[in-house]
């Protein structure tokens, strides 16, 4: 699912969304502050790039838990991971 670029602070919609494999969430408002990320347990593929994360260690700690099937992350353009 590609939700890109709508200024998203919240993604308490997506819970719903149990069986969600991928998700795109690039260019929006995100951060590790506001944010609560919705249990996906079957999530495996998550394209947060060009958001506000700033703390790399709290969001992996907070995704891991989360995500249990995640392998793939991307984070460009984020303060916690600015180049690329």
């Amino acid at each position: 699912m590609d939700l890109s670029g709508n200024h998203f602070r919240s993604l308490v919609s997506l819970a719903h969304f149990v069986n969600l494999e991928e998700l795109i969430l690039d260019d929006n408002q995100l951060d590790e502050n506001d944010i609560a990320f919705p249990r996906l347990p079957k999530l495996h593929s998550l394209m947060i790039n060009k958001n506000k994360f700033e703390d790399i260690f709290q969001l992996i700690e907070c995704l891991r838990c989360v995500y249990p099937e995640l392998t793939h992350l991307s984070l460009l353009g984020n303060a916690a991971c600015p180049y690329g």
